[in-house]
């Protein structure tokens, strides 16, 4: 990883050795994406073939080292959702009609009299709700907004209620923001009232990383966080810069660290790593890994899952005086390299240097 601080920025072009077929890239959230130039204050990961000096003024020279990660698989391709047909009914206390909106493979986006219905004759004291205008429902092919309008009486409250299990795993829906699978109604006051209902596919699988803070001091902490897609939690191996024989990150004697995060209905997931008081001071190796739609890690010889992806490991392979690069090519073998997997892996560093102590407080105290 290169950083910049000073007021110019630093084009990429300018470091040399760098691996043709792997551009630098840097990390804008949820994602990794090709960078060219590096801004003051920023970080890219920039490929090179071999340690690497590079010099941006007479006094600020920088060394780059090889780090040999080849073996990892770092997913950041996503495919989106295939869904073709799904719908969802919005109803409302008090309504004249509730409506319901979707997709379907044969349906247009226009009027289509096998698959929608235009709304009824308003009657006053009652909730009004319609569809772009004229809809109470509205099915379409490839458009995937709707205009939801809605009509509260004077003196009257109204509770928009959906079944968000209906919502297909692989579709996220919004309305005005609001996350459909993860609210299933919405209270109204009074008036009109004017929404969009946005319909997007979802990744099938994808998963992405980020710490915060990449640098942190003996016992300090971090928080690993980032988005994965297809299952609802992830694996996290922490590898010493010494390898397997190395001190746990935690503190909590040697050898290498394993925990597993949660994954939240909106994909997201964050972990906070205590780091130890007397622990390695380099850079700790950080592999995220989710075993993809099927739920399995397809390299064991057993099902191993999120909940026996360490004892599995440890029964099939031999951990032990193992370097961060061969640690990494045992997780590749079990995982991503198995033929046909759908497993993903990301990898990324955290730097443990050691406690900052303010030499003149210790002399002279503090104020």
């Amino acid at each position: 990883m290169v950083g910049t601080v000073g007021l110019e920025n630093l084009s990429i072009d300018e470091i040399p050795n760098q691996v043709p077929q792997c551009p630098a890239v840097t990390y804008v959230a949820p994602l990794f994406v090709d960078t060219d130039v590096i801004e003051p204050g920023k970080a890219a990961w920039v490929f090179v073939t071999q340690n690497t000096i590079v010099t941006t003024g007479e006094t600020y020279p920088f060394e780059m080292k090889v780090v040999s990660l080849q073996s990892l698989k770092v997913t950041k391709t996503l495919n989106l959702g295939t869904t073709e047909e799904w719908n969802l009914t919005i109803s409302s206390t008090n309504q004249l009609e509730p409506v319901t909106f979707g997709l379907h493979p044969t349906a247009t986006d226009n009027y289509d009299f096998e698959y929608d219905a235009f709304v009824q004759t308003p009657i006053q004291g009652k909730v009004i709700l319609i569809l772009d205008e004229v809809y109470a429902t509205e099915i379409n092919n490839e458009r995937t907004t709707w205009n939801l309008s809605v009509g509260v009486p004077a003196g009257s409250t109204a509770n928009l209620t959906w079944n968000s299990s209906r919502i297909p795993a692989d579709v996220n829906l919004t309305l005005d923001g609001t996350d459909m699978k993860a609210e299933n109604y919405l209270l109204l006051g009074e008036g009109s009232h004017s929404f969009v209902i946005v319909a997007t596919g979802l990744p099938e699988s994808g998963l992405f990383a980020n710490l915060s803070p990449d640098i942190v001091e003996l016992g300090g902490n971090f928080t690993l966080s980032g988005t994965a897609y297809g299952q609802n939690a992830i694996n996290i191996v922490i590898v010493a810069p010494k390898g397997s024989d190395g001190n746990k990150i935690d503190g909590m004697g040697a050898g290498i660290y394993f925990t597993k995060a949660a994954v939240l209905s909106n994909f997201s997931y964050s972990k906070v790593i205590e780091v130890g008081t007397d622990v390695d001071i380099g850079n700790y190796l950080v592999v995220v890994l989710s075993p993809g739609r099927d739920a399995i890690y397809n390299g064991f010889a057993e099902s191993t899952q999120v909940g026996n992806f360490e004892s599995h490991l440890a029964l099939e392979y031999n951990l032990t005086g193992k370097t961060q690069q061969q640690v990494c090519e045992i997780l590749t073998d079990a995982t991503v390299e198995s033929p046909g997997s759908d497993d993903l892996l990301t990898a990324l560093y955290v730097t443990v240097i050691p406690k900052h102590s303010n030499e003149f407080d210790t002399l002279f105290g503090s104020y």
